[in-house]
C-alpha cells in the first residue's frame, strides 16, 4: 500500500475508533520524517524529541478531524515547523541562534528564500523516503549523525566500500530530485 494511502486509512480508523494501536502505526510511520523536519530547526535531539511528542500529542487531540485534512503531510510539516520555531522563541535566546548562523548568512533570508528553504527540505525528506532502507539507514548515519565510513561499517557488519556504495547512490538519487525540483 502507498504511503499516502496508508495514512489516510489510519487517520480514517482513527476517527471510527480512536484507537490507540492505529495511532501507534501512525507514530511509527511518521516519527523519523517527524523528527528529521522539527530536527532542521532545533539542531537538539532532546528538544527534537519533546517538540516531536507535543506535535503527536496534538494530532491525538485532533484525531476525529484528521481525516478531513487535504494534505496531511502539508499539515504536518507546517505544524512541526511552527512548534520548533515556537520552542526556539520559548527556550533559547533567538539572538543566540543567529549568531551561531551568522557564519552562514550575512543578512536574514528573504520570505522567498525562507520558502525555498524549507521546500527543498521536503524535498530532502522526501527523497530520504524513497531511499531502499538500508541506503536510507547509512545515509542519516553518515551525513546527518555524522559517523564515519569505517564506523558505520563496524556498526551494520558491513564493509566500508559498500558504505560507500550506498552513499553514492543516495547522494545521487538526491542530486536528481533536486535537479527535478529547480527544472
Amino acid at each position: 500500500m502507498e504511503r499516502r494511502e496508508e495514512i489516510h486509512t489510519l487517520l480514517l480508523k482513527l476517527e471510527e475508533q480512536a484507537s490507540e494501536r492505529h495511532f501507534k502505526q501512525l507514530y511509527n510511520l511518521l516519527y523519523d520524517r517527524f523528527f528529521r523536519i522539527s530536527f532542521y530547526y532545533l539542531q537538539n535531539d532532546e528538544n527534537t524529541q519533546e517538540v516531536v511528542l507535543d506535535v503527536f500529542l496534538s494530532l491525538w487531540n485532533k484525531r476525529k478531524d484528521l481525516h478531513t485534512i487535504n494534505n496531511f503531510e502539508n499539515y504536518c510539516f507546517i505544524l512541526l515547523k511552527n512548534a520548533s520555531l515556537n520552542y526556539l522563541s520559548k527556550h533559547k535566546n533567538i539572538s543566540e541562534r543567529i549568531e551561531t548562523k551568522a557564519d552562514f548568512q550575512q543578512s536574514d533570508p528573504t520570505p522567498e528564500e525562507n520558502l525555498l528553504n524549507e521546500e527543498l527540505l521536503l524535498v530532502y525528506i522526501n527523497t530520504l523516503e524513497e531511499l531502499p532502507p538500508r541506503c536510507r539507514e547509512i545515509f542519516i548515519l553518515i551525513r546527518e549523525q555524522e559517523l564515519s565510513y569505517k564506523e558505520v561499517a563496524e556498526q551494520l557488519n558491513i564493509s566500508p566500500k559498500t558504505v560507500d556504495a550506498q552513499i553514492q547512490k543516495a547522494v545521487s538519487t538526491l542530486k536528481e530530485k533536486i535537479k527535478l525540483y529547480f527544472s
